[in-house]
């Protein structure tokens, strides 16, 4: 029930497989996924990381980005694997674990940084780290313990000088169609009252009104229900009646105050 494919590679190179619209080095694992199939990638770590580190980061970004990125993505990997977990995997291809999308991420940059940095990890006392990272932070990242059961040593909260990325600054118009689907129970959003955030400024908990009743949610929820791209969000109204969101306090305010009133997270 079970089958590999394994690559014939042409002379003097390393051969590659395809799956649906991608190469990836090593062999597949096909096997048998309730009703579907899974398809697992075996491929050794250093050649895995080439394409994580042109998945994660641009591969025109300057090497030592790059090469951050590859220490980063390394211990990451090498703290997720867990033979005695009885899953027939180590890390998916996508943000749950680290973005992989095969040979077509590999460039002769990212190689080069896996290579120079062959070895390399993050540690804190005898162990490896959690290696986390993220696209953009909004300008500060959050204490681990505030989204973990544990606060880590070396996961505190600090400034992120990410002012130039494109995904720092975002909003999001609450269309009734988007609320229907994301919050079915409340009927018509009336609006978003912020009970709690975190040091960072993070929404913990807040209350959702609307026409049909009232729902209180954890930060987590919210940005689930409503497809958030963050939990560092204000909500306010547009003189046009449409609730925005953004993520970064005081983006909008001169824009808005003029129809503002009450609590700044949502009028």
């Amino acid at each position: 029930n079970e089958l590999v494919v394994e690559p014939v590679p042409a002379p003097g190179t390393e051969g590659s497989v395809w799956l649906q619209k991608r190469r990836y080095r090593g062999s597949l694992w096909i096997r048998p996924q309730g009703e579907a199939l899974q398809a697992v990638n075996l491929v050794g770590l250093e050649t895995y990381l080439a394409s994580v580190v042109g998945s994660e980061m641009p591969a025109s970004w300057p090497l030592e980005a790059l090469r951050a990125q590859a220490v980063a993505a390394r211990t990451y990997a090498l703290r997720a694997l867990r033979p005695s977990s009885g899953r027939a995997y180590d890390l998916k291809a996508t943000v749950a674990s680290q973005v992989y999308l095969g040979v077509e991420a590999e460039t002769a940059s990212t190689q080069a940084a896996v290579a120079g940095t062959r070895g390399l990890v993050l540690t804190y006392g005898d162990g490896l780290i959690e290696a986390v990272f993220h696209s953009s932070a909004g300008g500060t990242t959050e204490n681990s313990g505030e989204l973990w059961a544990q606060q880590l040593p070396y996961l505190v909260s600090v400034a992120d000088f990410d002012n130039e990325s494109p995904v720092r600054d975002w909003r999001l118009p609450l269309a009734d169609e988007l609320v229907r689907k994301g919050l079915p129970e409340i009927g018509s959003l009336e609006r978003i009252e912020v009970l709690s955030t975190s040091s960072s400024g993070r929404v913990r908990q807040a209350r959702v009104v609307g026409s049909a009743g009232s729902l209180v949610l954890t930060g987590a929820e919210l940005r689930s229900r409503l497809g958030l791209k963050s939990t560092l969000v204000q909500f306010v109204r547009e003189p046009i009646n449409v609730p925005l969101l953004t993520d970064q306090a005081g983006t909008f305010v001169g824009q808005l105050a003029a129809a503002t009133s009450g609590p700044v997270s949502y009028t």
